[in-house]
């Protein structure tokens, strides 16, 4: 049975989820539907980016991935949604950089280019997305539905920038409990770090920060931590209570970590 996830910014009130859902079971009545989510913040990439990566490599291999948001910016391509393949997973949507944020540079891939515009007759671009998604759930290559590419549009908010004493961070993702997720990754920070000293800042706050925890539950009631999450990713909050709330942090804040 061929799985299919989706994970949009098209929310539950609206029947665009109902009415896409619909339209793939009436191509393929055996395909499963999983939904990751549809909560993702109009245009916002960088959430839906972190929620797509730490979701993917949990399904079987074969699985399709439907990214259905565009970017703040539309990009100047003529047909700019694509298929990523990628260690037997398929990630399908609109080139907004958002593929660049998943998946690390290292990483083995092939892209190909779907005929479908983000501009034009949008029942006859639907139906072409449609079309490539069954596809795919019925067993046809990338290669015969797209048409081979070079590259994707990279978002530079999927890196830190480096220098000797510093790395400067982005927030790329706050949870419902309002946790902040950064775009620096333990392998990153220890390689930087080298068990030197160091303070991180944060732009919107006067806290600091000055080690690395190994949970939430090491700081007392309401006290602000820092510590890798389970994916590895750097994250800010506060022992049961709401970081991004009462720090003011938003998803695209700078933060700093020197190193002394």
């Amino acid at each position: 049975m061929p799985i299919l996830t989706l994970t949009t910014d098209w929310g539950i009130c609206d029947p665009s989820v109902g009415s896409f859902k619909g339209s793939l079971l009436s191509r393929n009545l055996s395909l499963q539907i999983v939904d990751i989510s549809h909560d993702i913040r109009h245009f916002d990439t960088l959430t839906a980016a972190y929620v797509v990566k730490t979701t993917f490599r949990k399904f079987p291999k074969g699985t399709i991935h439907f990214i259905g948001l565009c970017g703040e910016e539309e990009q100047n391509i003529d047909c700019p949604y694509i298929i990523v393949e990628t260690e037997d997973h398929f990630l399908v949507g609109y080139d907004s950089g958002v593929f660049s944020l998943i998946l690390d540079n290292e990483e083995s891939k092939k892209i190909y280019s779907i005929k479908a515009a983000n501009h034009g007759e949008r029942k006859k671009n639907e139906e072409l997305i449609l079309e490539a998604l069954t596809d795919l759930t019925n067993g046809k290559s990338a290669a015969k539905i797209g048409e081979l590419k070079e590259s994707y549009v990279i978002n530079y908010f999927a890196f830190p920038t480096i220098d000797a004493n510093a790395i400067r961070a982005t927030i790329i993702y706050i949870d419902s409990f309002g946790n902040a997720v950064l775009n620096i990754t333990k392998e990153v920070f220890d390689k930087e770090c080298k068990n030197r000293p160091f303070v991180i800042y944060m732009r919107r706050s006067e806290y600091i920060i000055t080690k690395i925890s190994s949970s939430y539950e090491d700081v007392s009631y309401g006290e602000i931590v820092a510590f890798f999450n389970s994916n590895d990713q750097l994250e800010i909050a506060l022992n049961k209570s709401k970081a991004a709330g009462l720090l003011g942090l938003k998803v695209m804040d700078a933060i700093r970590i020197d190193f002394k």
